[in-house]
């Protein structure tokens, strides 16, 4: 009878025993299992960091790239009015020039007319 509950309290004892190294088991797997999922959403933070970071870097040289080409779209507008406003101060010199041959023209016809007035 003796050796039935020794048999019995050594079945208990290995029972224990494996539930302890059962659940101990669980508990490290839980825990490899929580720092795998760790480590996962840390690289996705800091892929998400990183895709941030270049879209931000993307917008910023997008703007640079539009603030030059306004830039140079203002400079050229400048130019143009510039050789517009050049170009009628030509036009004006010229229409000027010619208005004062003409009148020029008048007057020595004029001249002449008077001229040979005078010797007629």
């Amino acid at each position: 009878m003796q050796a039935v509950k020794q048999k019995m309290l050594q079945d208990k004892a290995s029972r224990d025993q494996q539930l302890k190294d059962e659940q101990k088991r669980k508990r490290v797997e839980q825990k490899q299992q929580m720092d795998s999922e760790k480590e996962y959403i840390s690289r996705l933070k800091a892929e998400m960091e990183q895709e941030r970071m270049l879209q931000a870097e993307k917008r910023k040289q997008e703007r640079e790239y539009l603030q030059k080409i306004l830039e140079e779209n203002e400079r050229q507008k400048a130019r143009q009015k510039e050789h517009e406003r050049r170009q009628r101060d030509e036009d004006a010199k010229a229409q000027d020039e010619y208005l004062n041959m003409l009148a020029k023209q008048e007057q020595d016809k004029v001249n002449e007319m008077k001229e040979r007035e005078k010797r007629a």
